[in-house]
């Protein structure tokens, strides 16, 4: 009983303490945020380290940004001349009409490695030479698109096969006949091609992409 005394007279002393507050109310959790100090908002130390923090991050973004922007433009480069390649193929599978004196007998892209920006022209073959503006005295080619690639993006190498030997071209032409589709490879005027590797690359980029075609009808990028 004298225990029991002891410890009510102890808490009713520590809640005066506390600022006076009643015997009945008290529980450990008032007991705590009375003696526990209340801190609203930041302190200096704090307001310095996230600072810190977002300019660190806000340089490696800033420092890998060209290398990040030239990785786009150059799967997008790539990417559009194998579907331009491949719009070419299907056009000659149906047969598409284009406006000109006469239908194309073959459907192909150009590409053309020295200008710049570097360009892809899809063309209709109306005297079926196979190459685009390759004629003798017949009608011109018809020019159905124009693709420029991004200013970034450049052509770093045409690679041509013939006979299981490689060699470097300027100009490509490849083109589908109409109506199996059958592929022909040109590098620079030379015919009989058995496949054509162009390969991109892009200001602060160290990797390329290439994209792949073959006289069988694969096309793919790499």
């Amino acid at each position: 009983m004298q225990n029991y005394k002891f410890k009510v007279q102890s808490y009713r002393w520590l809640a005066k303490r506390l600022g006076g507050v009643e015997f009945r109310n008290f529980s450990l959790f008032t007991f705590h945020s009375q003696l526990t100090p209340r801190q609203n908002g930041f302190t200096a130390i704090e307001m310095v380290v996230v600072v810190a923090i977002i300019a660190l991050i806000s340089s490696i973004i800033l420092v890998r940004f060209p290398a990040f922007s030239g990785n786009i433009h150059l799967q997008r480069s790539s990417r559009e001349l194998a579907l331009l390649v491949r719009k070419a193929q299907n056009m000659a599978l149906s047969v598409r009409w284009v406006p000109g004196p006469n239908a194309p007998t073959s459907f192909g892209v150009y590409i053309d490695r020295t200008t710049t920006p570097v360009t892809a022209i899809l063309f209709g073959d109306l005297p079926g030479s196979g190459q685009y503006g390759r004629y003798d005295g017949e009608p011109t080619d018809t020019r159905i698109e124009t693709l420029a690639l991004d200013r970034s993006v450049r052509i770093q190498e045409i690679l041509c096969n013939a006979s299981g030997a490689n060699h470097c071209t300027d100009t490509l032409d490849v083109s589908f006949l109409v109506p199996e589709a059958r592929m022909s490879i040109w590098g620079d005027d030379a015919g009989g091609e058995q496949a054509a590797e162009i390969t991109f690359s892009a200001i602060g980029v160290i990797y390329t992409r290439s994209v792949v075609v073959r006289a069988s009808g694969q096309i793919f990028i790499r």
